[in-house]
């Protein structure tokens, strides 16, 4: 893959007023940032300010929303694969709470 070691990634988010807001790079865009060999990171911040660092300074847990979306939705997909996954869960723990009440 081509690196991109002289490369500075401006990061951008505007509100409906037209100011600046957060878009400080999630997990996974960050991860393809790091791959890259990306040099800096601009990125704006809330309040019309910018931040500005080395892949190697910039930490983040944050997942996007649309990242959020889509484990949903694969979660969602795996249960709906498996259905009677959850009806084995709940008579597992209706038969221990059974042995419970007998001991």
């Amino acid at each position: 893959m081509r690196q991109f070691k002289n490369i500075v990634l401006y990061v951008v988010r505007r509100d409906a007023c037209g100011k600046f807001t957060n878009s400080a790079p999630c997990m996974n865009c960050f991860k393809v940032i790091s791959e890259l060999n990306i040099k800096k990171i601009v990125y704006s911040m809330d309040g019309n300010e910018f931040n500005m660092c080395k892949p190697c300074e910039y930490e983040t847990k944050h997942v996007s929303v649309g990242n959020r979306i889509l484990l949903n939705e694969l979660n969602s997909m795996k249960e709906n694969r498996n259905p009677n996954k959850k009806k084995l869960n709940k008579n597992k723990k209706k038969k221990l709470n059974k042995n419970k009440k007998k001991n």
